[in-house]
């Protein structure tokens, strides 16, 4: 890239590769996306196991399980998701390492 060049990051008309000041928050959102998806694919992988071995081969639906009305698999599954879905809310909450702001200025680091 021509140092002289200025780029107009609003505009759609440059080539990624001219950027050198990339904004820090994208390696940190990398680890998260990361941290985020191998949570969800461990709990999804848990829930399975659970809702098998307690949902499945009593042969008869009677011998179910019933909490509130609701099947003890069906119940444990969604009370993983949902503890997981909160967990994820509280950490985007709580995430200091960089504000959640517009993009930063150039050079500040």
């Amino acid at each position: 890239m021509e140092k002289n060049k200025v780029l107009d990051l609003n505009s759609r008309d440059y080539d990624v590769k001219d950027i050198d000041n990339i904004d820090r928050r994208f390696e940190a959102n990398k680890k998260d996306f990361i941290l985020f998806h191998g949570v969800t694919v461990a709990v999804v992988i848990i829930a399975t196991i659970f809702m098998f071995s307690v949902g499945s081969g009593k042969g008869d639906a009677s011998d179910v399980k019933y909490v509130m009305g609701f099947p003890l698999w069906w119940l444990g599954a969604t009370g993983m998701y949902l503890a997981t879905m909160v967990w994820g809310m509280f950490r985007i909450k709580n995430w200091e390492k960089f504000p959640l702001t517009a993009r930063e200025k150039d050079g500040v680091k």
